[in-house]
């Protein structure tokens, strides 16, 4: 929520400047008097809501004189104090300069007269004097009527008032502190760590210390700035680091850097070719320096080394306005004036990278919270008809105009000022950390920071990895009141921002300056961070997803929407598709014949025995005839058993003793490379089995090739020949005795190694042998359109194939044993079981699901950007993602971990997507929100692959630079660029038993990097 916690006003010719302490704590406002005054944040809030001045507040020093009044003391200890408070002022000068003693005596005499008539001391500036003074209370006609040498100078309070404001403002205005050193209005501030406060004017650049002038003003002990610039020239923007060693002054075209503690460290960064209008230190390298200006390029420098690290190109059409740093990770945010916002990786040195692009105008339209400009209206004639005209827009100009009535004040989207919002409960992420006990996505949460956007008249809050909005505040509405004795307030245009936040809480304090008027708002919001649902204030919401769930009662035992996990702990139901099986038809044994002679009618058969053999005579029995020769017609071969089917060399027992090195380092080093055909062949996907000895990899050749790996190499295994077109899928089974291949041909087969032609083909929806072997009634159905995704499912028990916009569910039965004579009779079956249409898409782009564990839950998504999820217990859609990317998402995967791992249940509901030019998202399956987003590789075109390492540590991504890159799942940074490709890397996957990864790209090669 967006509070209106009071109103600054003072009369400026130039521009006002307003800056908030980095934690929170002061607020300092240049007077048109050239002096500077501070406040402390926390008395506004307390006043702005309570309207009483609190026990801290009453024991400040220059409370005294208003505690003395009430307390009846006498006239000549008031003059006293009054006038030892007035020869402090005036004897607090900066080094180096002496303040006029004449003047000072006159001053003190005034003071005297004025106390001794019983009047309220106003102290005023004196001229050619650098010092810190406080600013003396006023009594109440002070307020009503000013003083004429106010009105002579066309000064203001510089706290504004206005009807019930007037108590509270005059309880504000007491404890406001006056920093008077400059001759000239004050262009620049900026505060840095300690309360460390820079003021930038034409005459002088000086260092003011606010915790140790309260300190010292309680003590009346001198207090002294420090200048550290004599004469510099205009600077529009200053900025310190993070130790206040360095300030960088942003001077016309030119930035000059002057080291705060060393008088003699100065440089000039000398190669825009327009006026500099921001510059930012780095919080993790302090020599470190990020310029932009209105060149539409940035330059990162190296300030002790004195070179340029980074120098963009021209990359966008309007000038950059503002910059923001990350204080967690090496990532910078950059907002221009037609409303773009970019964020940089700084990490890796010399190729800092674009992660996110941020179109505020758009997101401000969907939100329908921005109309933008105005559209051409066909106009009416005077007899009513309406005018359809074909000349050209330029020619339109007069039917542009509207009635005054309709005609409104449009607002720019210009991107101001950024801040990066800490979470109340952040933890520092280091590259590669690990959190065994911590889920993954709890960690997401708890250390994602908010960008905070301010624009001309909307105030955007976003999550800066996912770039998704999480709070909007629109100022065209009435901001609420803080506290009873404020009413609602309206803030116009804003022309520049500043944000603070105090340590370890939850809220902002922001100071707007207005566009039009001397006024300057000071606000306070709660953004609401790490939180899944999208909550907006102001009653704008974003509608980035819509949620559907069945309402049958088989669905309501299963889950619900607030119970959506892959780890489901519910039964089956007593309907659901996953009780299917498939029965096979046998035969039943032949009875007995009975013996003849029995009796017609008997109810039992009694054995004949004998206690002797019965020698036979001989009469009815003849020799049987020798035979010669007998064809071995029926039999099969022995070797095509099913139990001689496996394909790990090793037993799975001795597998299964092996456990994966969680912390294991970067597989970032090329270890073998293999070409799998003798021409380049691109390969479309290489997929692990379980027990991580095999690699399946679909070919455009119409082919899969197996290879095995054995000690960090690589050796091609068998070849699957059948399908008619380009394998487009492959994928293994639990056990590893099968692999599964989809093709562009329509159909699917399972393969296994003992055999060379396919164990299975589906070739149809529905199979026209029934189980018992019979030819079936039903229409034999193709496929409508290309098998896209073909796997096994719920440990090996169903088929999942896609066609079109519906998924298919089968049981089935393999037996790879066939007769000599009849090898064409295939005695494998399969069997629809349910079949499950998107109707809303026209194609299933992505699908996945579990298979090395029991699951009800698959992922699928289709061409109209959607992401839809099922529940196979109950077979209905639990919830559809609309808009899940810009484009439609060719990638799922889902964080199945690995046999030789564990994790905490949490883990197992993230999964990925990937769509083109719109990078790659980490989704949390149990609220449907994305938690983290990872941009910087290219793809921009072809379906480049994304995949999960078994330790839940990496992410690993295909690219179209000849790449593959790994990203860091908890921080969101790209940890390394594998290079060493000669085209563009299709797909990656990580071996489950090895820290190893296999990266496949479309001219036929895979290579193999270890760590």
């Amino acid at each position: 929520m967006l509070l209106h916690v009071g109103t600054l006003s003072a009369n400026s010719s130039g521009s006002l400047v307003c800056k908030t302490a980095c934690d929170g704590s002061y607020v300092a406002l240049p007077e048109p008097d050239c002096t500077i005054a501070v406040w402390t944040l926390s008395d506004f809030e307390e006043f702005s809501s309570s309207g009483r001045r609190s026990e801290s507040a009453v024991q400040h020093p220059m409370l005294q004189r208003e505690n003395a009044m009430e307390n009846n003391l006498k006239v000549d200890e008031l003059m006293l104090s009054e006038k030892c408070c007035s020869k402090l002022d005036c004897h607090n000068s900066v080094d180096g300069l002496e303040p006029d003693r004449q003047r000072t005596e006159e001053h003190d005499l005034k003071l005297d007269e004025q106390a001794a008539r019983g009047h309220s001391v106003l102290e005023k500036q004196i001229p050619n004097e650098h010092h810190l003074k406080l600013d003396r209370p006023k009594e109440e006609q002070h307020y009503v009527q000013p003083d004429e040498q106010l009105k002579k100078k066309k000064l203001t309070p510089a706290w504004q008032i206005t009807g019930k404001q007037s108590q509270v403002a005059r309880e504000i205005k007491k404890l406001s502190l006056v920093l008077e050193g400059h001759h000239s209005p004050v262009t620049a501030l900026c505060f840095g760590i300690d309360a460390t406060l820079c003021s930038c004017a034409d005459d002088f650049i000086i260092l003011w210390n606010i915790q140790e002038a309260w300190m010292l003003c309680k003590q009346c002990v001198q207090v002294r700035g420090k200048v550290i610039g004599q004469h510099l020239g205009t600077v529009q923007y200053c900025a310190l680091n993070k130790d206040n060693t360095l300030v960088a002054l942003c001077i016309g075209n030119d930035v000059l850097v002057i080291g705060c503690q060393n008088e003699g460290f100065d440089s000039t960064l000398d190669g825009h070719t327009g006026r500099v209008n921001c510059a930012q230190f780095s919080p993790h390298q302090s020599f470190m320096l990020v310029t932009a200006a209105d060149d539409r390029t940035f330059k990162v420098w190296n300030i002790v080394n004195s070179e340029l690290i980074y120098q963009s190109t021209v990359i966008s059409s309007s000038p950059f306005l503002s910059i923001a740093m990350n204080p967690f990770v090496s990532h910078t945010a950059l907002g221009t004036e037609d409303g773009m916002v970019r964020i940089y990786d700084l990490s890796i040195d010399g190729h800092f990278r674009l992660l996110s692009l941020l179109n505020v105008a758009k997101l401000a339209n969907k939100l329908q919270c921005y109309r933008g400009p105005k559209r051409y209206r066909e106009p009416k004639t005077k007899s009513g008809f309406r005018v359809i005209s074909s000349r050209p827009s330029w020619m339109l100009q007069d039917t542009m105009e509207t009635s005054e009535e309709e005609e409104e004040a449009e607002a720019g989207l210009s991107v101001l000022a950024m801040f990066f919002v800490k979470p109340c409960n952040v933890k520092r992420l280091d590259s590669g950390s690990v959190a065994k006990q911590s889920p993954v996505v709890n960690d997401l949460i708890e250390s994602t920071p908010g960008l905070v956007i301010g624009t001309n008249s909307i105030l955007f809050v976003v999550n800066s990895k996912t770039m998704e909005l999480s709070s909007l505040f629109n100022f065209s509405e009435s901001l609420p009141k803080l506290g009873n004795h404020l009413a609602e307030h309206r803030i116009q245009l804003v022309s520049s921002y500043s944000y603070s936040q105090p340590d370890r809480q939850s809220y902002i304090w922001c100071c707007s300056t207005s566009l039009f008027g001397d006024t300057i708002e000071l606000l306070q919001f709660r953004p609401k961070l790490g939180n899944h649902q999208t909550n907006l204030d102001n009653g704008n919401e974003s509608p980035t997803g819509t949620t559907s769930s069945a309402s049958s009662e088989d669905q309501r035992i299963s889950f619900n929407e607030a119970q959506v996990t892959v780890l489901s702990t519910a039964p089956l139901c007593m309907n659901s598709p996953l009780t299917a099986q498939f029965k096979l038809h046998q035969e039943k044994p032949k009875q007995a014949s009975k013996l003849r002679g029995m009796m017609k009618g008997s109810s039992s058969l009694n054995n004949l025995t004998f206690n002797s053999k019965i020698k036979s005579s001989g009469y009815a029995s003849n020799k049987p005839r020798p035979i010669m020769f007998q064809p071995q017609v029926g039999k099969t071969k022995k070797s095509a058993s099913i139990s001689s089917i496996n394909f790990f060399s090793e037993s799975r027992q001795t597998s299964l003793q092996s456990e994966y090195p969680v912390n294991s380092k970067l597989p970032i080093k090329l270890t073998y490379t293999i070409d799998i055909a003798d021409k380049p062949t691109p390969i479309s996907k290489i997929k692990f089995s379980d027990n991580g000895k095999l690699v399946a990899c679909a070919l455009a050749n119409k082919t899969s090739q197996v290879l095995n790996i054995d000690k960090k190499s690589l050796a091609i295994g068998f070849t699957s020949i059948g399908h008619d077109a380009a394998v487009v899928c492959a994928n293994w089974s639990h056990d590893n005795k099968w692999l599964l291949t989809g093709s562009a041909d329509k159909s699917a087969r399972v393969w296994c190694s003992a055999l060379s032609e396919p164990v299975l083909t589906i070739g149809s929806i529905r199979q026209r042998l029934s189980a018992d072997g019979t030819v079936s009634h039903k229409p034999n159905v193709p496929f409508p359109m290309e098998i896209k995704h073909a796997q096994f499912y719920y440990m090996d028990k169903f088929l999942l194939l896609t066609s079109a916009n519906v998924f298919y569910l089968y049981t089935y039965h393999l037996d790879p044993t066939k007769s000599d004579l009849m090898r064409y009779i295939c005695n494998s079956r399969y069997k629809l079981v349910k079949s499950f249409e998107l109707p809303s898409t026209q194609q299933i782009t992505a699908f996945s699901s579990m298979n090395t564990f029991y699951s009800y839950i698959v992922i699928a998504a289709g061409s109209n950007r959607s992401v839809e999820i099922f529940d196979m217990n109950v077979g209905k859609s639990l919830r559809t993602t609309a808009d899940a990317h810009t484009r439609p998402v060719h990638v799922i995967s889902q964080n199945q971990g690995s046999a030789y791992v564990s994790h905490p249940p949490e883990n197992y509901d993230l999964y990925l997507t990937a769509a083109v030019t719109d990078g790659i998202k980490l989704w949390d399956l149990r609220t449907a929100r994305c938690v983290c987003k990872y941009d910087g590789h290219k793809n921009r075109s072809h379906a480049c692959g994304a995949a999960f390492s078994p330790c839940c540590r990496f992410i690993a991504a295909g690219s179209e630079d000849k790449c593959a890159y790994v990203y860091d799942i908890r921080a969101g940074t790209c940890l390394h660029k594998l290079t060493a490709h000669t085209d563009v890397v299709s797909d990656v996957a990580f071996d489950p038993l090895h820290p190893q990864l296999l990266t496949a790209s479309i001219d036929g090669k895979v290579k193999l990097f270890s760590s």
